[in-house]
Order: C-alpha cells, then structure tokens, then sequence
C-alpha cells in the first residue's frame, strides 16, 4: 500500500494538499473550473479547500470572478468520497482528465495509482491526531 493511501485527508494535510494543487496543477484547476463549474472563460482558478465530498475553488474570468463548491466526479459519474490524500489525489487527476477530454484542452497529468475510487461512506470520526514525524516531507515527495 502505497504511504498516500494511509495519510488521511484532514485538517493536518489539507495544507499540503492546497499549496501542491495550487503550486503545481493551475491548468488543472482551471479546467475544473471551465468544465465542471460551468464558468468556460475563467482564465485562473484555485483551490481553497478540499474536504471528503468535494472542494471548494476560487475563479477569475474577464468581468467575473466567485467560488464554485465542486462534488468530487468519476468518468461513469458515480459519487466519489475521498479518505486519504491518495483518494485525493485520484479523484482531482480523474477530473482533470475529464474536464481536459471535455474542454479539448490538453494538459500534462500524472499516472493515476492506486485502487480504484468508488462510493464510500465517510470515515469515522475517530481522531487519528498528525501524521507520524517526516511522513509530510516524504508524501511532497511523492505527489
């Protein structure tokens, strides 16, 4: 098992996730943006938060800007629930294949790994308190 599918996605690796996201993927989310959010002139978008069932993006397009709460979507528009940050990380490359297919637009995207993503019921409220110490260093490694 890889050691994204056993870091969960929360309050502690939510940072993480937005700074990669917003760092590295901002075709991605402009995409997500244009396709799913429905807003096909936004020229920038960023993520602000992800949660278990969707995420939460700030757009700009010419004379317009606002937030958009996307749900989480598979290519045979299942519902999604993500737990981890590996789940995360499928569901938003999922998406930006999607929305890339859909746009016309061609952006570079990773390998999606791991197993597949599905409906799931949401995690249990157990506090699981952060991650062991150098796994946040290793996981920025990896994404």
């Amino acid at each position: 098992m890889a050691m994204m599918e056993l870091i969960p996605l929360d309050e502690g690796t939510k940072p993480m996730v937005l700074a990669l996201m917003n760092g590295e993927h901002p075709d991605a989310i402009r995409l997500y943006a244009r396709h799913f959010g429905k807003k096909p002139k936004a020229t920038s978008a960023e993520i602000n938060d992800v949660r278990y069932l969707g995420f939460t993006l700030r757009y700009e397009a010419p004379g317009n800007r606002g937030s958009i709460t996307l749900t989480y979507a598979s290519a045979d528009d299942a519902p999604v629930v993500v737990e981890t940050i590996g789940d995360c990380r499928r569901a938003l490359v999922g998406m930006a294949r999607i929305a890339s297919e859909a746009t016309g637009e061609n952006i570079e995207l990773p390998e999606v790994k791991g197993p597949p993503l599905g409906p799931r019921g949401p995690p249990a409220d157990a506090d699981l308190g952060p991650p062991p110490e150098g796994v946040m260093e290793v996981l920025e490694q990896m994404w």
